[in-house]
């Protein structure tokens, strides 16, 4: 899993390295160049989300999660 995909660069890299990867993403912009960039093969599903409610996932359903940048973004105490 990749929690704030952006458009996609580390998760299409990972599923062109055989894995399958669940990306989520807040801005709908950015998964539209996600999905433009993917090809047939890429073992991608991406879903709009917030990286604040996962709840759509079971827990232990992923091997790794993958959180870089995203992090300095979220504000605290809303």
């Amino acid at each position: 899993m990749e929690v704030g995909c952006g458009t996609g660069a580390y998760t299409l890299h990972y599923a062109r390295q055989g894995y399958e990867v669940d990306a989520v993403e807040l801005v709908q912009k950015n998964l539209e160049i996600l999905r433009q960039n993917m090809q047939p093969s890429d073992n991608v599903r991406a879903v709009q989300g917030n990286a604040l409610d996962l709840s759509r996932y079971a827990d232990n359903t992923f091997d790794s999660t993958a959180v870089r940048t995203y992090v300095s973004f979220i504000q605290y105490g809303r």
